[in-house]
């Protein structure tokens, strides 16, 4: 079953996945771990609904989650590099 992309849903599903991922990325320290929570929890949460659900797995959602979880990778590992490089220049290492 295919969705429409820009539902209401697909935006939740976007916005849920980036929240996830920040905030276990900073709580981790690491984007990397933060991304592979995410996507563990968005694949569960779809083989939940595959299983048990009345919608199904949906790709779309999966779309959805990826490209929040992406978003927020990229945001805290630039934010990262940001103050790393502030960081270095108060110390006069640049």
């Amino acid at each position: 079953m295919s969705d429409n992309m820009v539902a209401p849903d697909k935006k939740k599903h976007f916005i849920l996945m980036f929240i996830g991922t920040l905030v276990t990325s900073i709580f981790s320290k690491n984007a990397w771990i933060g991304g592979l929570i995410a996507v563990s929890v968005g694949i569960a949460k779809e083989l939940f609904d595959y299983y048990f659900g009345t919608t199904g797995f949906s790709f779309d959602d999966m779309v959805a989650n990826i490209l929040g979880i992406f978003s927020a990778m990229l945001i805290f590992l630039a934010v990262v590099e940001i103050n790393d490089y502030y960081i270095k220049k108060k110390e006069g290492n640049i």
